[in-house]
């Protein structure tokens, strides 16, 4: 999946002029090469694995601080305008021949190509940052050193899938350049414009994420055709653009007005403006947020006292996976009524100060969001921890199981 990102499509026209460079017109002369290419990029994504089941290190937390997602919407933002076509990026072009010339120096077909594929898997792949950061998850979670190497490095496999491709059939394979290619540079610039909000809404209050999702939307609209004039002999195309023009500048303008109506989900943006349902008067679930361990082991304390189970929450404010989490729960009635049974426990990471550590690691957490559900005598249901977004039903299952 990650072989269709944008990430990967700079490394074809690196892999094809390789070929073209080296002469390796053959397809057994052409294969060698690509092979060394996307093995090294592999082993790129490897060494990642290996550092991050060694070191043990809370890299999702890393890359997901709010320093951290800023810059990487500052820098996503800088790219959909250069694919926009506000302006043009490129390598330098002392640096792009000091690369060629390293590459050529450094043994021709193998050596040469391996090089660019180690240094294109870190360079060339900012938009493999969320899904990476999900792999060193995993890994770190496991603790198993040749387990997280040989999975980053099959992660890097199925990511240069398309450029054994190219090397297997050759150049041939590759399409012809034409307009329709200033159309694909500019649904990249959508995609990268796309992740740039997401990053950024992390950071931002829910209704200021909204407004951003509106006027984006309104934006890419009026570039697909939305309010261009149409005459009787318009091709059907031009009438598809249009059409989804209009949808998305729609859906825009509802997001736009469901934020100025206090609405903070973008999946139901004029909820805010309906009728406040029976659900939403029933009273609030009180949640004891604690940051410290001294903090987390008095409020276990009391619900062992008071003879309740209790659910426990790692969460932080940057984490938008935490926030759709508690969505899902408060829109299910079966899920309120059980929670109402147990002592409910936020820890919040957003710090991630030395007492948020120390909890982590006592707990065996990883990152949030994780749940963990504790019986009566304080004991944790290990098969009830829930480790990312939740399954409602299976959450229902762990916590009548955890009452009886």
């Amino acid at each position: 999946m990650l072989s269709l990102t944008p990430c990967v499509y700079p490394m074809v026209p690196i892999l094809a002029g390789i070929l073209a460079r080296g002469g390796a017109a053959s397809r057994s002369a052409a294969l060698p090469t690509s092979l060394s290419y996307v093995l090294a990029m592999a082993a790129a994504y490897a060494l990642l694995g290996l550092a991050a089941a060694w070191s043990g290190q809370n890299l999702q937390a890393a890359l997901q601080t709010p320093v951290a997602t800023g810059a990487a919407a500052i820098l996503f933002a800088a790219l959909a305008l250069s694919m926009l076509g506000a302006f043009d990026l490129q390598v330098p072009q002392a640096l792009a021949q000091r690369l060629s010339g390293a590459s050529s120096g450094l043994g021709g077909r193998v050596l040469g190509p391996a090089a660019l594929g180690f240094v294109s898997a870190l360079i060339v792949g900012p938009c493999a940052t969320p899904p990476l950061a999900a792999a060193l998850l995993y890994v770190t979670q496991t603790g198993d050193v040749a387990r997280g190497s040989a999975a980053l490095f099959a992660l890097g496999l199925g990511m240069g899938a398309p450029l054994l491709a190219v090397g297997a059939f050759g150049a041939r394979i590759l399409p012809k350049s034409g307009p329709w290619m200033v159309r694909v540079k500019q649904l990249f610039g959508v995609a990268f414009l796309a992740i740039a909000i997401s990053m950024a809404a992390r950071a931002l209050p829910a209704q200021a994420a909204m407004l951003l999702w509106g006027a984006a939307l309104i934006t890419i609209g009026v570039f697909a055709g939305a309010w261009d004039r149409l005459g009787p002999h318009s091709p059907p195309l031009s009438r598809v653009f249009k059409a989804a023009g209009l949808v998305v500048s729609v859906w825009g303008a509802s997001l736009i007005v469901g934020a100025a109506a206090g609405g903070d989900d973008p999946r139901r943006p004029l909820a805010a403006l309906a009728a406040a349902s029976p659900a939403a008067d029933q009273p609030s679930e009180v949640r004891n947020v604690v940051s410290t361990p001294a903090e987390y082991d008095r409020v276990l304390q009391m619900a062992r006292d008071a003879g309740r189970p209790a659910v426990v929450t790692f969460t932080a404010d940057w984490c938008p996976t935490c926030k759709a989490n508690d969505r899902a729960l408060d829109r299910d009635p079966e899920i309120r009524a059980l929670l109402a049974h147990f002592a409910a426990v936020t820890v919040d990471v957003t710090s991630m100060s030395p007492d948020v550590r120390a909890l982590m690691s006592r707990e065996n957490v990883v990152g949030p969001p994780t749940l963990l559900v504790r019986d009566r005598q304080g004991s944790e249901r290990l098969s009830a921890r829930l480790v990312g977004s939740i399954d409602v039903d299976v959450l229902g299952e762990e916590l009548k199981r955890a009452l009886h």
